[in-house]
């Protein structure tokens, strides 16, 4: 049965395209990055009915370039972190360390591997623990067969089979 939760706040926009979520490992919190062209990010306590606005996600990278979440946007969650792509076919990938110090919780990560196209339209991710080791599988969409493994540790991306 459905039943609705408390609406995400408004902020500077709506929640739409590149919007994507995640849980926390024991499945209590949802963690939102609401898309539509913004560096939002909140958790959810659906039990309490409440919305928390988080550090937002970074506006710019490494190239020093502004890119805000747009379609393509997904979000894993493994080993207590998540992992962020922003979409709009930039290549940036993110980790956030709830754990963090305030204003440090966003880093930047290896970049997503170039391929044929840049992450948009229809990507999605996942974190998954294989053993003693964390990833996150991303399909890349944006009209493309392509499909990665991120490790973790070692801060690389692995190409998969093609989807």
């Amino acid at each position: 049965m459905w039943s609705r939760w408390l609406d995400v706040p408004e902020g500077w926009q709506w929640v739409q395209h590149g919007a994507a979520m995640a849980t926390d490992p024991l499945g209590k919190f949802v963690f939102l990055l609401k898309g539509n062209n913004t560096c939002e990010f909140y958790v959810c306590d659906p039990g309490e009915s409440t919305w928390t606005t988080l550090e937002a996600i970074p506006l710019e990278g490494r190239d020093a370039v502004p890119r805000a979440v747009r379609e393509g946007g997904a979000l894993a969650q493994v080993g207590g972190k998540y992992y962020a792509t922003k979409g709009g076919n930039c290549l940036e990938f993110w980790e956030y360390d709830p754990a963090g110090e305030p204003g440090a919780k966003w880093t930047q990560r290896a970049d997503v591997p170039a391929g044929d196209a840049g992450v948009h339209s229809g990507a999605s991710a996942a974190g998954v623990m294989v053993g003693d080791y964390a990833y996150v599988y991303l399909l890349k969409a944006s009209s493309t067969n392509e499909y990665y493994r991120y490790n973790v540790f070692a801060d690389t991306w692995e190409t998969m089979a093609s989807a």
